[in-house]
């Protein structure tokens, strides 16, 4: 016994003199320093690549929560594998920095090789996945595991050599048993530094302004400049690194060692698992409040990063003792658990405070940035504490410092894996947040418990500190964070109305509310979707019918249909019948789930028709491996700045679809203006004729356009009538009754696309719509504004034979409020008809004098013009009413249907009701593209509102839903609205209520009109007049009827 005592002291000796602290010190803290630089900015292209890796991958595997989850699992395997690795090594590497400086050379060609490894997993996996049936759903066990062994198989060697770094820089920072926990937790805390500036530059410089590839390429200079770095240090003359001496343990200290010690490496598992599902919680959440771009992610990563590194850095100074270490763990474990229930206790504050400051999806970093920090950077520090702690309780001495901080690492990482998988996929979706909060939080107070366990003498405020939590916990019994849940990062009110569906899934937070007329379906906090309720009357704008309907009429002969994206399946209920199959792919199979629980209640239940199946994955990859084709897709994303759209609107996705498409196949992509200017504009219309020979753009309604892309012609106006004559049902929810009305609303024909085009491509390596797109609701710029000029030259509806009811398209086209068309299509008329047009267009714009002047000389010109005659008498009507003995004699020569609309209007005057019903089958024969044909209809229902009779009411509902999508005013749902309310059906009230308040300005002529509909809206029964619907409504006449005063 006391050789060996001997032994060890002369051993201890030789260490001493072989590593002598200030010797070291003295000709090593310039090469300290010069390292410590280095993995900063190892830090700082770690976090590029792993951006840029993440987005590489999902161009593959789609953004799903499977795809994500593995690819990251991917990423920290590598890094778990790395740094045990070098951590088995550490003790005999001579040369750690040179080691290092090789690894970052080494990492640098691991990422320049990166695409073709990419494109090898690309091949692969149609190989092996693509072409069967029923491939183009994933989310099974087969999958999964593809997906991560391909990821970790490609992304190993990288990752591997940057989780090798931080065990071999420790080893060569470390000299005295003193600095185990100072050196690794500085060196922790600047490479988490430099993460959180890679993180912030990835997003807000180097993604906007070079694209994903030379991204890539700068965290590869980078490499080589560290490796350049380390090579120099290494060159130097170096100070003896410690060796690894058992004997030196002797006399280390007189401090004793903790009892199990050896705990601390699954407690810091566990650890990471909490931590990472603190992590995707408070992303999940922050997502409402800051949005989905890659901005907001950024944001949020980086302060929660930022606060990691500022923990380790506090605790750096304080790890230098075992028993202290042990204390200061407890510690954190204990502050942890506290800091994330207060967080969560105060997060429904948040949405207010972040509209205060104008947080929100198009606000910048720093405003985003004090939300984030609020919420994340409390608890990230906390966790970023434990790291140096871990350390320096494993580590037996400075000799052991390699080895302990890479086991510490792996573990930790392992933990993290663990706790991101099991929060996506598990927790969150069977706890929803107030569950898993409390759950984490739980696991905190163990943490806690179990290292106080360790601690002699027994420490105990941490335990009270976690007894307090505890009894808070029970006490207030944290409900779901409905503030933020009902909260939207476009800055819009809350959602509003009574929830009848919510669920976490495994990517997105979807809340349904029911409005009163119906439901809204919001995912995350941005709005999908609203869904009418049965009973209630089709609404105003028709654009999602029209997806449904406008390729159908490019390709009549279309059998097989794909819809990227459910939403609230509203586009899915008016496919035409001619189509045989619709499938649907949805990347939230919750979203899925919320459409059933009110499949009953709804007017059309598209989830019913046996002609649709659900496939929830990404559209991307489900494309990638179809095993058909298909006649027509029809892209519908709602966001294009979110990471889960952005990626549907570049030419590699475009180009994916064409592939897709049968010879003569459609593509159809949506397109909401809110979120594009004009260079963006420019560019989406670029990258789609830079894919399809051919390119057309329609804006049936203002706010959105539907651009339809075909490697065949289709000038679509020109088949229309044919279709539209035989298969009219077909169209008719959409308020497609003549080819006119798919003219009137043509934004871009194909040479007029190609003139229009301009400015970049969007591409998955420079994708313009995420990066540059609106993240706001402001009010568009009407799409025609932007394209009308280049229509100008050789717009179709000039030539003679585009139409022969040039009177109606001028209409539809005025519905558009493009004047500047209207009058092209007037001035390319010859005649009478030049002059009836005209009329038409000073009617709308409410010169009545210079009308009935135009229409006078049109009558002149041609006496049998009835077109000019109903447009004479329409312009005098309050002439004509008031007995105007020119205009009686002219409306006396009409003949019907114009003569029995003119009887109409006295009729209403003097209320002669039943007159005006026997004028019924006269009415009746008015065309839908007649002039009078809205006037026409206008009468057949009031006669009908007027009779009391139920049935008789519910007609007139109908007649007038035969043109309100077309030509409705806010009077025409008004008397719709006193329809229902005669038939006795509340719900076509409030709905009608609410159409025409939304069309009415508040100018003081409207005034009368807005307080008739308040008194409508005070008539509904108790739950209807409470409801949304009815708030909105009534805030909107309020505000009208103010107006008169």
């Amino acid at each position: 016994m006391a050789n060996r005592t001997r032994r060890a002291h002369r051993d201890a000796q030789g260490a001493t003199q072989r590593v002598r602290p200030g010797n070291r010190a003295a000709s090593g803290n310039g090469n300290l320093s010069i390292i410590l630089v280095c993995f900063f900015l190892s830090g700082y292209a770690g976090l590029l690549y792993e951006t840029a890796w993440t987005r590489q991958f999902a161009f593959v595997f789609g953004t799903s929560e499977l795809a994500v989850t593995t690819v990251l699992a991917g990423y920290f395997g590598g890094l778990t594998i790395g740094a045990a690795v070098a951590g088995r090594w550490a003790a005999r590497i001579r040369r750690p920095v040179l080691v290092y400086g090789v690894l970052e050379a080494g990492i640098a060609l691991a990422a320049l090789a990166m695409p073709l490894w990419i494109r090898a997993s690309t091949g692969l996996y149609v190989a092996w996945f693509g072409g069967r049936h029923g491939s183009m759903e994933t989310g099974g066990l087969t999958t999964a595991v593809f997906y991560l062994a391909c990821s970790f198989a490609v992304l190993l060697v990288p990752t591997a050599m940057m989780g090798a770094t931080l065990p071999l820089l420790a080893r060569y920072a470390v000299s005295t048993n003193e600095q185990v926990g100072p050196r690794v937790g500085l060196l922790y805390a600047l490479n988490t530094v430099g993460a959180v500036l890679g993180t912030v530059m990835a997003a807000f410089t180097f993604l906007p302004a070079l694209g994903l590839t030379q991204t890539i390429r700068v965290g590869v200079l980078i490499n080589f400049i560290v490796f350049a770095a380390a090579v120099a240090v290494a060159r130097r003359p170096q100070p003896q690194s410690p060796v690894a001496d058992r004997g030196t343990a002797a006399d280390r200290s007189a401090e004793s060692m903790p009892r199990g010690q050896g705990l601390i490496l699954p407690m810091m598992l566990i650890s990471g698992a909490v931590s990472f599902t603190y992590e995707v919680l408070w992303t999940r959440l922050l997502g409402h409040i800051l949005g989905a771009s890659v901005y907001a992610f950024a944001t949020m990563l980086a302060s929660f990063l930022l606060g990691i590194a500022l923990g380790a850095a506090i605790a750096s100074r304080t790890a230098r003792h075992l028993a202290g270490s042990l204390r200061g763990f407890a510690w954190v474990q204990a502050l942890s658990a506290a800091t994330s229930l207060g967080a969560y206790l105060l997060i429904d504050l948040v949405p207010d405070m972040a509209r205060g400051i104008g947080a929100g999806a198009g606000a910048g970093l720093w405003t985003n940035a004090a939300v984030a920090a609020l919420i994340l950077l409390p608890g990230a520090m906390c966790i970023g504490s434990t790291f140096p702690l871990a350390v320096r309780i494993l580590a037996r001495d400075e000799s052991d410092v390699g080895r302990s901080s890479a086991r510490v690492y792996a573990w930790n990482t392992v933990g993290a894996i663990a706790g991101a998988t099991a929060a996506g996929f598990v927790v969150l979706p069977s706890l929803k947040y107030a569950g898993s909060l409390s759950a984490a939080v739980g696991v905190n107070v163990l943490l806690c418990l179990a290292a106080t366990a360790m601690i002699r003498p027994a420490v105990r405020l941490p335990m009270a500190v976690c007894g307090a939590v505890l009894v808070t916990l029970f006490a207030l019994h944290p409900d779901e964070p409905w503030a933020v849940l009902r909260a939207s990062a476009l800055g819009r009110r809350p959602a509003g109305g009574e929830i009848t569906y919510y669920a976490v899934g495994r990517g997105a937070t979807v809340l349904m509310t029911d409005d009163g007329i119906g439901w809204d379906i919001r995912t995350n906090g941005l709005p999908e979707a609203n869904i009418r309720r049965k009973g209630v009357p089709p609404g105003r704008v028709a654009i999602q019918q029209w997806q449904g309907a406008l390729p159908v009429l490019a390709r009549p002969h279309a059998k097989r249909m794909l819809f990227v994206g459910l939403g609230g399946g509203v586009a899915t209920e008016s496919v035409p019948l001619s189509v045989e199959r619709i499938d649907v792919v949805e990347i939230e199979e919750e979203v899925v789930a919320a459409n059933r629980s009110v499949g009953g209640e709804r007017a059309i239940d598209p989830l019913a028709d046996p002609r649709v199946r659900v496939i929830v994955n990404d559209a991307r990859n489900a494309l990638l491996l179809a095993p058909d084709r298909y006649d027509i897709i029809i892209s519908q994303p709602s966001h294009p700045w979110t990471a889960g759209a952005s990626h549907l609107y570049t030419r590699e996705f475009m180009t994916l679809a064409r592939e897709r498409l049968a010879p003569d196949g459609v593509l159809l992509q949506w397109m909401l203006l809110s979120f594009v200017d004009e260079a963006l504009y420019r560019s989406l219309i670029a990258t789609m004729t830079d894919v399809f020979a051919e390119v057309e753009v329609y804006a049936p309604y203002p706010g959105a356009v539907l651009l339809l892309g075909s490697n065949t012609p289709l000038r679509i106006w020109e088949r229309a009538a044919k279709t539209i004559a035989e298969r009219p049902r077909d169209f008719y929810a959409a308020g497609i009754v003549a080819a006119e009305d798919v003219l009137a609303s043509l934004e871009l024909d194909t040479p007029a696309a190609r003139r229009f085009s301009g400015g970049p491509l969007i591409t998955d390596d420079f994708n313009l719509l995420q990066l540059r797109s609106r993240r706001s609701e402001e009010a568009a710029v009407s799409s025609w504004k932007m394209t009308d000029a280049t229509l100008a030259g050789a717009d179709p509806a000039l030539a003679t034979e585009a139409t022969s009811r040039r009177s109606y398209l001028v209409a539809r086209i005025l519905t558009r409020s493009n004047v500047g068309r209207a009058r092209r299509v007037a001035d390319a008329a010859t005649g009478a008809d030049r002059l009836v047009l005209a009329g038409q267009i000073h009617a709308w714009e409410g010169r009545l004098a210079e009308a009935a002047g135009a229409y006078h000389e049109a009558l002149e010109a041609a006496p049998e013009s009835r077109a000019a005659r109903f447009g004479l008498i329409r312009a005098g009507a309050a002439d004509y009413l008031r007995g105007d003995s020119r205009l009686a004699a002219l409306a006396a020569e009409a003949p019907d249907p114009e003569r029995a609309v003119f009887e109409g209007w006295k009729l209403t005057l003097a209320k002669q009701w039943t007159s005006l019903e026997a004028l019924e089958e006269r009415l009746a024969a008015a065309t839908v593209t007649d002039d009078w044909h809205a006037d026409a209809q206008r009468l057949r229902a009031r006669w009908r509102v007027q009779s009391g009779d139920a049935h008789r009411a519910r007609e007139a509902a109908a007649i007038i839903d035969t043109f309100a999508a077309r030509f409705g005013t806010a009077e025409d749902y008004q008397l719709r609205a006193e329809a229902f309310e005669a038939a006795g059906e509340p719900l076509g009230v409030l709905g009608s209520l609410h159409e025409a308040a939304m069309l009415l300005r508040a100018t003081a002529a409207n005034g009368p009109a807005a307080v008739r509909n308040l008194e409508l809206l005070k008539r509904l029964p108790g739950e209807l007049a409470t409801s949304e619907a009815a708030r909105r409504a009534r805030e909107k006449l309020e505000s009208v009827a103010a107006a008169r005063r």
